[in-house]
């Protein structure tokens, strides 16, 4: 089996056209040579760093992700939880940027396949299924981007908390302690952290959330009422 066939499949098992299976490590390697392998990480655990040399391709297989991106100063300006299907790399490798643009942290227990940049290349360009695939997934990850920008653009502080909270524990078991740390969370909103606590603390009167220790919690009784308010935000935006 070639490594383009076993690539083509990887990524029809990303995409989630063929039935769940977790990719088994030991039969990668050996089918592979090395050269493409499946690697857990265990939650809290690094993927990569920004700014490191783009040494691999990761294809995000299961589990969460935290994608932060920093300012030359350090400071956090983006974060957000990534859920597969994501091929981390494939944006630097494709415009030849030598180094991650983003880091990247387990937020729970992550598998992702590994491979050396040029040959997924390689695999890309010889294979048709695999350039479409990666065309698929370019496609959904411009279509985030734009409609988080939209939604930053558009929506009102106090909207766009709400619908983050919401996305960060609907499907999951409560209750949910919402990840990052108020800094990051304020950068993703694009808001100052007073905003952030005015606004948590707005939340807090209205039932939405819970906060006990410093973090922001979703409960079994908060989540029906939060659940409700983004249904009510996201008809009113429909309707404006």
């Amino acid at each position: 089996m070639t490594i383009e066939k076993i690539l083509s499949g990887l990524l029809e098992y990303v995409l989630g056209r063929e039935p769940y299976s977790r990719p088994d490590p030991d039969r990668y390697l050996t089918l592979t040579g090395g050269i493409l392998r499946i690697r857990t990480f265990e939650k809290d655990e690094y993927l990569t760093h920004m700014g490191l040399p783009l040494d691999a391709i990761l294809i995000h297989l299961d589990g969460p992700v935290s994608v932060y991106k920093y300012s030359p100063g350090g400071t956090g300006i983006r974060g957000e939880i990534s859920e597969p299907p994501q091929i981390y790399g494939l944006y630097e490798a494709l415009n030849g940027i030598p180094e991650y643009g983003v880091s990247l942290q387990a937020s729970g227990q992550v598998h992702c396949a590994v491979l050396p940049p040029s040959r997924f290349l390689s695999a890309l360009r010889s294979d048709p299924s695999i350039a479409l695939a990666s065309l698929t997934l370019l496609a959904r990850f411009t279509d985030r981007m734009l409609n988080r920008h939209d939604r930053l653009t558009l929506n009102s502080p106090y909207q766009n908390l709400l619908i983050h909270l919401f996305e960060s524990s609907a499907g999951r078991p409560l209750p949910v302690v919402i990840p990052g740390t108020k800094s990051r969370l304020a950068a993703l909103l694009n808001i100052s952290s007073r905003t952030l606590y005015r606004l948590l603390d707005r939340l807090e009167e209205e039932a939405l959330i819970e906060r006990r220790r410093g973090k922001i919690i979703i409960t079994g009784k908060t989540f029906p009422a939060l659940e409700a308010a983004v249904r009510l935000c996201r008809q009113g935006l429909k309707d404006s």
